[in-house]
């Protein structure tokens, strides 16, 4: 794991547990209820409810950042995951649920998770000092710059030097194609972060590439989802032992949907992006896309992870002008307003970039759609593939 990019996963948790509250809110649960057992009012017993409400509501991950997949692996890796949610709000309903009928045990048990939550924020906390006092480096995506980043698990690529030599090389053709193809100007990206929990590799990229990579996750994910369903039934048919026969053929049915779905995704890619004036060259580079994002899908329905993160640029303001110093300048306010609607885009890039990237934490990848041979692609006369 990377200690930069953890520094920061660990600077957010602290923040969102500053917000939150939960141990404090917690205790104002118990408190109100044994008021209401005391007296057993129906105020007293709104004010339990609305401080239950109060305290569900502030587990809430405000933090996009949060939600990636990066964030989570150190979130799991942390045993932090019981203070957030949906474990947290799950614990606290189960409470409710279970000791409705025992107001003092459930006092006591709102007051163990006060003192459970207590104790690993306070350690959270201590990490997120220390890591700043003694300037421990702090890794984050900058105002302008863009990256993608590759988890992926230890088991599947292996732990050989081979076995990473032939990883990044698939990797690398994913890339270079996509760099190509958008008229990125580095053709090799440079490795921003690299660490080994799983293997875990950011690259820099421009804004500009970024749009490709979010279609391309998007387009997977929801290619995963419609295409498990059959396999899910196909697992089902297997289950009341039906011919092996019938399970073949829809395992080549979903074969044959996948291979499909990502060539026209790669031809919609070239279609819309592309940037390279040679027609034979751009054949060459789609015929590498879709290669690589044959590649990409096996991954990701192996259990692999996709970050896209995207920097956001300062806000310009235009200065504070005098009435005495006549009409603003209109070239630096047509600049103006192209800076502030550039901005705008990338904000809708984040979010949707942030919402592919979580996306792809919730692939179900027990059934496996068979993407194990290569993906084959014939040539036209002319030069051009399909």
């Amino acid at each position: 794991m990377h200690l930069g990019r953890f520094h920061a996963v660990v600077y957010d948790l602290n923040s969102h547990f500053i917000r939150a509250q939960l141990a404090q809110k917690l205790e104002a649960c118990a408190t109100q209820l044994e008021q209401f057992a005391s007296n057993r009012t129906q105020s007293q017993l709104e004010s339990f409810r609305s401080s239950v409400d109060a305290v569900l509501s502030a587990a809430e991950l405000k933090d996009p950042d949060l939600l990636q997949p990066f964030a989570q692996q150190v979130i799991a890796d942390m045993n932090v995951a019981d203070i957030l949610p949906p474990a947290f709000n799950s614990s606290v309903k189960s409470a409710i649920e279970e000791k409705s009928f025992d107001p003092a045990g459930l006092v006591t048990e709102f007051r163990r998770l006060a003192n459970v939550v207590a104790k690993k924020v306070a350690h959270v906390s201590s990490i997120d000092d220390a890591f700043t006092a003694l300037d421990v480096e702090f890794e984050r995506v900058g105002s302008e710059s863009a990256e993608v980043g590759f988890l992926l698990p230890r088991e599947v690529v292996g732990e050989t030097l081979k076995d990473l030599t032939g990883e990044f090389n698939q990797l690398s053709k994913l890339v270079r194609a996509v760099n190509e193809l958008v008229g990125a100007a580095d053709y090799d990206p440079r490795v921003v972060t690299i660490s080994s929990s799983w293997w875990q590799v950011f690259l820099d990229l421009d804004p500009n590439q970024i749009l490709v990579w979010v279609l391309a996750i998007e387009r997977i994910s929801n290619l995963f989802k419609s295409n498990l369903e059959i396999k899910h039934l196909q697992r089902q048919l297997g289950e009341k032992q039906v011919a092996s026969e019938i399970t073949e053929l829809l395992d080549r049915e979903i074969e044959k949907r996948v291979a499909a779905a990502l060539q026209d995704l790669a031809v919609e890619i070239r279609r819309d992006h592309a940037k390279i004036a040679d027609d034979a060259r751009l054949n060459e580079v789609e015929t590498q896309l879709r290669h690589g994002l044959y590649y990409l899908a096996k991954r990701m329905n192996q259990g692999a992870q996709i970050e896209i993160n995207v920097g956001i640029p300062e806000e310009p303001n235009a200065p504070q002008s005098d009435s005495d110093e006549g009409p603003p300048d209109v070239e630096f306010q047509a600049r103006l307003a192209e800076a502030k609607a550039r901005i705008a885009k990338l904000r809708d890039l984040r979010t949707r970039a942030r919402a592919a990237s979580a996306e792809t934490l919730n692939l179900d990848t027990s059934a496996h759609l068979l993407l194990t041979q290569d993906l084959h692609i014939e040539q036209q006369p002319n030069g051009s593939s399909r």
